[in-house]
């Protein structure tokens, strides 16, 4: 599966507003699971803004980041997806790239032409990325992301599954099933997620409908116990092919 979690079939996301937060909350995945998606938001793309462009310290100690290969917090041990919900997710890709992310995923919305999108992708695998992949929303066709499944420029493809991204806990969107469905029916071996109000409720459907894996925030980071929350997404995942 090309993704940062390898073989697994839930991924956790975590959204910090700071490094100091970002550190607590890598530390806490890394105790259940060997990979994390870190969600990205610059306050223009989505309304939200996170780590690091909560303030401009923030930004410039990930600047200092980059330019020195410091490795994000825990990556030793734990795989980071990068989720770029940023107006310009081609630098900011080549960024977290640098700092240890090895899986990049920017949304097809963000840039301006099929140009744009190759330029990018290629950037960030240049500094380091192993797998690059494009996000879609919710409202945004199928048939935006066609061209870049078909001559390899995106190893996956992420499929919004909220109506409006930028924060946690926001209430799963039933249209994202026959999205899946309509993608895996079109691209049967494409690496396939799914991003957004996953839980335990709709979780066994997602996979049914023929997702690779989940990406699952406030389901697990909001329980009382993260890593029997993850356990049991895991368990309900893997149900859907009868284990």
């Amino acid at each position: 599966m090309n993704n940062a979690g390898g073989k697994q079939r839930v991924v956790p996301a975590i959204m910090p507003d700071s490094f100091e937060a970002l550190g607590e909350l890598s530390g806490s995945v890394a105790s259940f699971s060997s990979a994390v998606q870190l969600d990205v938001m610059d306050g223009d793309f989505a309304e939200t803004v996170s780590w690091p462009y909560a303030n401009s310290l923030e930004w410039n100690g990930f600047e200092k980041m980059a330019a020195s290969g410091e490795p994000l917090p825990k990556s030793g041990v734990l795989k980071y997806e990068v989720h770029l919900m940023v107006s310009d997710p081609a630098r900011a890709g080549e960024l977290f790239a640098r700092v240890g992310a090895k899986c990049i995923v920017g949304h097809i919305e963000a840039f301006e032409s099929e140009s744009e999108v190759r330029a990018a992708l290629s950037s960030w695998r240049a500094s380091g990325a192993a797998y690059v992949g494009l996000s879609l929303l919710i409202e945004t066709d199928l048939s935006r992301v066609e061209s870049f499944v078909e001559d390899g420029t995106a190893d996956f493809i992420q499929i919004m599954s909220i109506p409006e991204i930028g924060r946690q806990g926001n209430v799963f969107d039933s249209r994202a099933i026959d999205r899946v469905k309509e993608i895996r029916g079109a691209h049967p071996r494409l690496t396939l997620s799914a991003d957004g109000g996953v839980s335990e409720k709709n979780v066994r459907e997602l996979f049914e409908a023929g997702l690779s894996y989940a990406v699952v925030g406030s389901a697990i980071m909001a329980s009382a116990d993260t890593q029997a929350s993850y356990r049991r997404l895991e368990g309900l995942a893997a149900s859907a092919f009868g284990g």
